[in-house]
């Protein structure tokens, strides 16, 4: 899955980053492994990329890792594999018709 982040300054691809709930601005920002700020997810994302409403409602109080794939100059899209974004099929579910009960049994 991919994120794009709005970036105080340029970012390298392939350093290691972490995404977290940024509680003081109600934002989720992206942070180095020391714990300086990259920069916050970005409001206007390019296809393919998740989108603020649904990274916000997933990520909660957990933190994801993840990777610089591809950098612009204030902007970084960042690649994850983190069970806590991706959709799975509890979606597929719902949209075929199928209720809440049977959302655990069809995402595993």
């Amino acid at each position: 899955m991919y994120v794009a982040v709005s970036t105080i300054g340029k970012k390298v691809c392939g350093e290691a980053f972490v995404m977290r709930r940024d509680e003081l601005f109600d934002e989720v920002g992206v942070y180095e492994i020391g714990g300086g700020l990259v920069g916050y997810v970005a409001d206007k994302s390019p296809d393919g990329c998740l989108d603020k409403e649904y990274i916000i409602r997933s990520i909660g109080i957990n933190r994801v890792v993840c990777t610089g794939a591809v950098a612009f100059d204030n902007m970084l899209i960042v690649s994850t594999d983190s069970p806590t974004l991706s959709r799975g099929d509890s979606r597929l579910a719902q949209m075929l018709g199928f209720g809440m009960e049977s959302r655990a049994r069809v995402s595993r």
